[in-house]
């Protein structure tokens, strides 16, 4: 039996199990205690690895993510991308 790998942080979880060919839904992808302009934040982390980045949160600052092709307002057990 191996050792399960234990990742410090998000952003290491990420870069170690994300690719650049990886399409990625990032459910509850605001707050975190981190800001949206924070190079830390682990959704700008992913936006980083992989080649496509969906986002789905309770409440989206429409100003801030005007691409409302990639992010929607809503719950986890309601959104519906194209």
């Amino acid at each position: 039996m191996s050792t399960p790998r234990v990742y410090k942080n998000k952003t290491d979880l990420i870069l170690a199990t994300i690719s650049s060919t990886d399409v990625v839904l990032d459910v509850g992808f605001l707050g975190q205690g981190i800001t949206e302009d924070d190079e830390k934040w682990p959704h700008a982390v992913l936006r980083n690895a992989a080649r496509e980045v969906y986002g789905v949160d309770l409440t989206i600052d429409r100003n801030a993510f005007p691409d409302m092709l990639h992010y929607q307002e809503a719950s986890a057990e309601s959104f519906l991308f194209p």
